[in-house]
């Protein structure tokens, strides 16, 4: 598993130029682990899922919150839940190694359309 430096968010929060589904309707993203099985809850999630998807910011904000589980708790975030996150986790310790957080941190300048340090340019990153 990752060493994960709890005190200092290793992104910033993406900001977006519009209000996004999430900033005008917050309770809808809302939702508690437990909820996650629950059938009254389903409607909630599939809405908050559907208001993610084509947002501007979606591939920042997953990167945000993989990057910083203990900030993202529960809700919705990117259109996926705190057991997809993790899920998500396990997979890129697995493909990238224990070092993820820093290599996904590393590539947030240019998924922000920012120049990318190392590289000079704007590159493109995917979960």
């Amino acid at each position: 598993m990752a060493i994960l430096d709890l005190r200092v968010p290793r992104i910033p929060l993406p900001a977006p130029a519009t209000r996004t589904g999430c900033r005008t309707d917050p309770q809808t993203f809302d939702v508690e682990r437990g909820e996650v099985t629950d059938p009254a809850a389903a409607d909630r999630i599939r809405k908050a899922k559907a208001a993610c998807r084509p947002c501007p910011i979606a591939a920042a904000c997953l990167r945000w919150a993989l990057i910083h589980p203990d900030l993202s708790r529960g809700g919705i975030w990117a259109a996926t839940t705190e057991p997809e996150r993790a899920a998500l986790r396990r997979r890129l310790e697995m493909r990238l190694g224990p070092d993820w957080v820093n290599i996904l941190a590393a590539k947030a300048p240019a998924a922000a359309g920012l120049p990318n340090p190392d590289h000079g340019a704007p590159a493109t990153w995917s979960v």
